[in-house]
């Protein structure tokens, strides 16, 4: 009860430090340790049943479906065909809960190492978890990843419900894991997992999505605003096995018509497509692609990690998308003046290689192109995969 005092419920933590949350208590309904962490529900004065893990918020009957309703739907609209789904942990039920609602979904198994989590979530929570009562379901009480070690090349989707990355789930958030998701994928596979706040954690951001973008030819990372999580948001690290994925357009717009029927309070198409437009701070760290144009370095080819295209007068070389990891593809340039080369050959370059390989990704419209100063040009694709280039 050491987070109760003069009753108010207050949550604070080393991942958001100087800053803190607090609930007003009306009755503690359950307290107990399981064998993994500190479990505890409360009745809060204005946000319903709250759902506490190590002292942490994990959801409350007011906002959670803001949470769930994105985690659980952007990769599901995202998938042409999602039959077959994977959650780690969620042991609330929220996640599932919309999961076995989708129309497509034919199974979805939920993989939850606490079993105390899933009980008391069924009595104190019972609007979250009532997709535990789903025919679609198929609950593994365990260690998600033995569960994917053993289960490879199975799923459609896989949904990461993870806390904090403090403590055992600080594993969910290394580069080990997302390897391990990827293998338990089938083609095409779509992975989505809990990423954390654009105010607090922008450096881990931007770690993930860094060694992300070295396993998946598509990433893209998405937020949804809930009150009571730190900082009043809360992000989703997205990744596709397949290349054509275009996250911010979903390929399954949902009806009026199957909106009403899954009963859905947060998500629609358009806040799918809206999610994913972040604040200047936070979209300075995405850069998806780099395109490194060097007039002076001849016509040597230059090895770029995956994303990475290089250009210089006589070579191109194009690793954009995974199926080309293993190959590289050249072409002759003409070497007119720099001014002539920037101006006429490099939008032309632009439109062969990007804007017309690319065009669920990137269209014309979206170039800005600055004069360049001092030889250096910068483009910014105003689009799903941002785009940094510079000629130097």
């Amino acid at each position: 009860m050491d987070h109760i005092k003069d009753g108010w419920f207050t949550e604070s933590c080393t991942l958001w430090p100087g800053q803190a949350m607090s609930l007003q208590v009306e009755e503690v309904l359950y307290h107990k340790k399981s064998k993994f962490q500190d479990v505890m529900v409360f009745k809060s004065k204005t946000y319903g049943n709250v759902l506490v893990l190590d002292g942490v918020i994990q959801c409350t009957e007011r906002d959670e479906f803001a949470y769930q309703e994105m985690i659980a739907n952007l990769p599901l609209c995202s998938h042409p065909c999602p039959k077959k789904v994977l959650i780690i942990g969620g042991g609330d039920g929220g996640v599932l809960r919309e999961v076995v609602k989708h129309p497509l979904v034919e199974s979805a198994v939920l993989c939850e190492i606490d079993e105390d989590v899933i009980n008391v979530s069924k009595k104190f929570l019972p609007g979250m978890a009532k997709g535990f009562f789903s025919p679609k379901l198929t609950l593994h009480i365990g260690d998600g990843f033995e569960f994917m070690k053993q289960n490879q090349d199975a799923f459609d989707i896989i949904i990461t419900d993870s806390s904090d990355p403090v403590g055992p789930a600080e594993s969910l958030f290394k580069e080990s894991y997302y390897q391990l998701m990827k293998a338990a994928l089938r083609s095409g596979g779509i992975i989505c997992s809990q990423g954390e706040c654009q105010w607090l954690h922008l450096e881990l951001i931007k770690e993930m999505q860094t060694f992300c973008k070295t396993l998946f030819p598509v990433v893209d990372y998405a937020y949804s605003t809930i009150p009571t999580y730190p900082s009043g948001q809360i992000g989703f690290m997205l990744c596709s096995k397949n290349p054509e994925t275009h996250f911010r357009e979903p390929v399954k717009a949902l009806s009026k018509e199957e909106k009403e029927s899954m009963s859905l309070k947060y998500y629609n198409p358009e806040i799918h497509k809206a999610s994913f437009v972040l604040p200047e701070f936070a979209r300075k760290v995405s850069w998806f692609q780099i395109l490194i144009v060097c007039p002076t370095l001849g016509g040597a080819i230059h090895t770029m990690p995956r994303g990475i295209f290089c250009i210089s007068p006589g070579v191109l070389s194009d690793r954009c998308s995974e199926k080309h990891d293993q190959q590289q593809r050249a072409m002759c340039i003409l070497q007119p003046t720099l001014r002539t080369w920037i101006n006429n050959l490099f939008r032309w370059l632009l439109e062969l290689y990007v804007v017309k390989r690319h065009p669920k990704i990137f269209s014309s419209e979206k170039i800005l192109i600055f004069e360049p100063v001092l030889h250096t040009l910068v483009l910014s694709f105003s689009s799903s995969c941002n785009c940094l280039i510079c000629i130097l």
